[in-house]
This record gives C-alpha cells, structure tokens and sequence, in this order.
C-alpha cells in the first residue's frame, strides 16, 4: 500500500510541476503600427525588445499575435501578390522555422489597395543558456506588398 502512496505522490508532484509553467513575460502595444520595409515592432508599449534573463538553460514558448493588414498599392493591375511576415528574433537570429516566406496575413484578393484585417498568431520555441537574451518581432512586407500594418499586438512567452 505504501508503494502505491508513494508513485500516486510522485505522479502528482510531476503533473504539478508541468501544470506549473510560468510566464516570463507579457505585454502588448495598443494601437496601429504600419512599415513599408522590414522593421522590428514595438512589443511593450513602444518598446521594440524584451531581455530575458534565464539563470539555467531554460525552454521558453514565445507567442505573439496582432491584427495584421497588407496592401499592394503599387499600380500594377491584377497584381493580387504580397503578404505580411513576422519574424520573432533572439539574440539578433530568427527563430526557425519562420522565414520570409510565412505569411502572417496577405494581400486582399478582391482589392490590393485595401486591407482584409485578420488577427495572426505565432508561437515558436527555443532554448536559451542561462545569461540576457534580446527577443525582438519583425514585420516584413513581401512579394509586392508595399505597406504592412500590424495594430493591438500581444507578446507572451512561457517558460
């Protein structure tokens, strides 16, 4: 009986622990930032970086989500191209598997000209050495695209 006790104990104190992740940070900034070029976001107020400071190797989940619009205003007719990235970086890298290529929202495919809002949401994770790490949000304008918008944006990371 005392077995049974002991791994029932265990088995609890694990799932405790794993329900247990806490948040590093959260934040967001209310209102509408546009670009026209990649530029990194702000992501706490007007803020466009957030340190962590982590004191062992430590997993984190980063997520970060915002209203996203894109237009093709270059003149071109029927050109329905072009799409928003965002890019999360650490440490001045990108973290894989995003890459230009991802669309975080595109191009309205009734008028390149005027925005079709979506909300968008990424999340990626990474494994950080104990010391200060820089995380930062890239919006890039794609294929065409010539401005991109992202508004009301949250970032959360877990670790």
């Amino acid at each position: 009986m005392k077995l049974v006790y002991i791994i029932a104990t265990a088995a609890l104190a694990l799932a405790s622990t794993a329900a247990n992740a806490g948040i590093a940070f959260f934040g967001g900034s209310p209102g509408n930032f546009t670009y026209a070029v990649a530029t990194f976001a702000p992501i706490n107020g007007s803020a466009t970086s957030v340190l962590l400071k982590p004191t062992k190797p430590t997993r984190y989940a980063i997520t970060y989500s915002a209203e996203c619009g894109a237009t093709n205003s270059s003149g071109v007719a029927g050109n329905f191209n072009g799409w928003n990235t965002v890019l999360v970086y650490v440490d001045g890298a990108v973290v894989s598997p995003l890459s230009t290529s991802a669309a975080f929202c595109s191009v309205s495919s009734s008028n390149p000209s005027i925005y079709e809002w979506v909300r968008g949401s990424v999340t990626v994770g990474v494994v950080l050495s104990a010391g200060t790490h820089t995380v930062q949000v890239q919006g890039s304008p794609q294929s065409g695209t010539t401005t991109g918008w992202l508004g009301d944006s949250a970032l959360v990371i877990q670790n």
